[in-house]
């Protein structure tokens, strides 16, 4: 009995542990993303961009530039991307009111096929409705000429 318990806390704990793996950093933003006092606006420059035709098997890179058009810092606290062919990385410091920061889009077209493609990365921010931030790029791939 006193097995089957003590198997019983090390599993909850477990899952426990799993569940709260953000840093000290990643908490505060998270922390601000809540607090409506601390919530400020962003304009975004484009939200659709398209990237042209590329050969299968390029890489292509995408920017996404964003202001702080409020009069607090904005911190961009999390970006991913719909699929496992796109690597997003943003600006991770605060961006000041006035400043701009950005979403970048690494596409590999390696694990894509020829066609028409469309991809989106999901933003989310210290503003108010800050997980609705939705940025897309298309393109075209063609198959190589041998």
């Amino acid at each position: 009995m006193k097995k089957m318990f003590f198997f019983s806390a090390i599993l909850v704990l477990t899952f426990y542990a799993c569940r709260n793996n953000q840093s000290p950093a990643e908490a505060a933003s998270n922390n601000s993303q809540r607090d409506t006092a601390n919530f400020t606006r962003i304009q975004w420059s484009d939200t659709l961009i398209d990237f042209g035709t590329i050969k299968m098997g390029d890489s292509v890179q995408v920017k996404f530039l964003c202001t702080n058009t409020g009069t607090k810092p904005l911190f961009l606290t999390g970006v991913r991307a719909s699929c496992g062919c796109t690597i997003p990385s943003y600006t991770e410091s605060a961006i000041l009111p006035g400043e701009k920061g950005v979403v970048t889009a690494s596409f590999n077209s390696n694990k894509s096929h020829p066609g028409d493609i469309y991809k989106t990365v999901y933003v989310t921010t210290n503003t108010p409705g800050g997980d609705n931030y939705v940025l897309t790029f298309t393109g075209k791939i063609v198959q190589p000429v041998q």
